[in-house]
């Protein structure tokens, strides 16, 4: 039998083991994306099927019939998704498809899961290679898409929201190629940043915005004289032919009257035709009337707190460059200009139009890798002052710092393990202290996810052949699809009540408890209980 070794030979091996990966980023950088697309891998099939995911499916396979088929029944589709663009629905529809007839409904929901993932994993590398451009270091471009996963509702929804994180990740993926092209003007780079922005537009016609911010940018590296003007004017010329000419060519409902039906288009989203009622602040309230601040004060609750204080920080540095000569002449500059841009102007114009808003901040989500991009900008000084400060005060501030954010971006990170699959429940501690009263203040499972352990937890219970229930919303019913065949035959959806043997819900426009006194089953995060199913016999 061999002595062990020395302590000190192993601590000093570890040692060197750790200063050998800090001196290999690339290899750190690749371990934690295989190590992300393993827990995407572990867990797609673990969430229910949200309200919107049954007309999503129906927008894509419209669409792609039309495309394969001729069926016009896509351009007589008049439900509330007909002026979302279908090109993401469309290569889900495609794969669905390729999948061919399937008797367990769960494989189609499955497989719709894992490419909405796909897209999203697509979307943080694309972030990584953004933040890394700007910053120059591998490390910096980790740190950055570790912010970016850190979000607990946009790590939820990035399984099962096709629409909203559909866009979000193709939004990410057209501007880090527009960055690419900005950084170095090129034909090529021209035309793979056309194309990006025609397919995110084509997911939601908000893309359109990448297309005035390129311009724009490629316009400040030649004031800049960062790049020949001649290069610039060939790249936006490209760029704009590919990325007007794609938006038509991916989307079929443009192919007839391009420019009647994008107009069209930009007024129904900025007046989105929904006004039913809306949770907020403990008052129930129509979506057409919800405050100004509506979106502002969902987006702090819902965003880790660490993440937001770095953005402000670096919301901060960037305008206070862009008043400073220096500022104007930094490389960095349309990196601040981008960040500032994807954050501000969509807020800014939903505001300004007082849109629709609905579902907590939703349709905004595609705003987010900004505000993480600006929390890079806000970390960059922080760590800076505590690799090179001259004073041990200094260092000790900007230790206390990193150490503040660390805990909190650990304490998010304990959250998404502790509380999955219903991360996208998640507010901090800017809702409020009662945890338990969170229901009566804000919508919590508006998606309707958590229905599926109710289910679940039901006919595993009771073994009666048949099981009527009602449910209060339309997932109630949609998540019995996500069960075994025959689990799911046992299940009798009823109308009323009255008619049931539980009552399932998951208190959507009704924050109050039941009036049932057998609550069989319930869901609890966090101190917040966010579903229940009563028995009433």
């Amino acid at each position: 039998m061999s002595n062990p070794q020395p302590r000190a030979t192993v601590c000093a091996r570890l040692v060197a083991g750790a200063g050998g990966l800090r001196r290999r980023p690339h290899l750190v950088v690749i371990i934690a994306f295989i190590l992300l697309a393993a827990v995407g891998l572990a867990t797609f099939a673990d969430y229910g099927i949200p309200y919107d995911e049954h007309h999503q499916r129906r927008l894509g396979t419209l669409a792609l019939n039309y495309i394969l088929d001729g069926d016009s029944r896509y351009l007589t589709n008049t439900d509330g998704n007909r002026f979302y663009g279908p090109a993401f629905e469309i290569l889900l529809a495609a794969t669905e498809r390729l999948l061919g007839e399937q008797p367990d409904m769960r494989l189609v929901f499955q497989a719709r899961r894992l490419g909405t993932f796909a897209a999203y994993f697509a979307a943080v590398v694309a972030f990584y290679a953004l933040v890394r451009r700007r910053t120059g270091s591998a490390w910096w471009g980790l740190a950055g898409a570790m912010l970016l996963v850190l979000s607990p509702r946009i790590w939820t929804d990035a399984f099962y929201n096709s629409k909203d994180l559909g866009f979000l990740s193709f939004f990410v993926i057209a501007a880090n190629l527009v960055d690419a092209c900005v950084a170095r003007p090129s034909g090529r780079r021209a035309i793979l940043a056309g194309g990006a922005v025609a397919f995110a537009t084509d997911v939601r016609i908000a893309g359109l915005l990448l297309l005035p911010l390129a311009w724009a940018l490629l316009a400040v590296v030649g004031l800049q004289r960062r790049s020949p003007w001649k290069d610039v004017g060939i790249a936006a010329g490209l760029f704009s032919i590919t990325a007007l000419g794609g938006i038509v060519l991916c989307w079929p409902l443009l192919w007839d009257n391009a420019g009647s039906t994008i107009v069209a288009t930009l007024r129904q989203m900025a007046h989105y035709p929904w006004d039913e009622t809306v949770l907020y602040l403990g008052q129930l309230t129509r979506a057409s009337q919800l405050p100004w601040h509506y979106l502002p004060v969902w987006m702090a609750i819902s965003t880790p707190l660490a993440t937001t204080a770095l953005a402000l920080c670096g919301a901060g540095i960037a305008c206070w460059r862009l008043c400073t000569r220096a500022g104007r002449a930094r490389a960095t500059l349309p990196h601040d200009l981008l960040a500032l841009a994807w954050l501000g102007v969509p807020v800014l114009v939903v505001l300004a139009l007082d849109s629709v808003l609905y579902d907590a901040w939703r349709q905004m989500f595609f705003v987010y890798p900004g505000l993480v991009l600006l929390a890079v900008i806000g970390l960059e000084p922080v760590v800076g002052c505590w690799t090179a400060a001259t004073s041990r005060r200094a260092r000790a501030l900007s230790a206390m710092a990193l150490a503040v954010v660390a805990s909190n971006l650990a304490t998010t990170l304990g959250f998404m393990i502790r509380w999955h699959p219903h991360q996208n429940v998640y507010l901090n501690a800017l809702a409020g202290w009662d945890r338990g009263a969170l229901r009566q203040r804000f919508e919590l499972d508006y998606w309707g996810l958590s229905y599926r352990p109710l289910l679940e937890a039901i006919v595993a219970a009771d073994q009666r052949p048949v099981i009527t229930v009602y449910a209060a919303t339309f997932p109630g019913e949609a998540n019995a699809e996500m069960l075994p065949p025959g689990q799911r035959a046992r299940l009798t959806y009823v109308t009323t009540p009255e008619d049931a043997d539980y009552v399932v819900t998951t208190f959507r426009r009704h924050p109050e408890d039941y009036p049932y006194p057998d609550e069989a089953f319930s869901v609890w995060v966090a101190g917040t209980k966010i579903a229940a199913a009563y028995r009433l016999r």
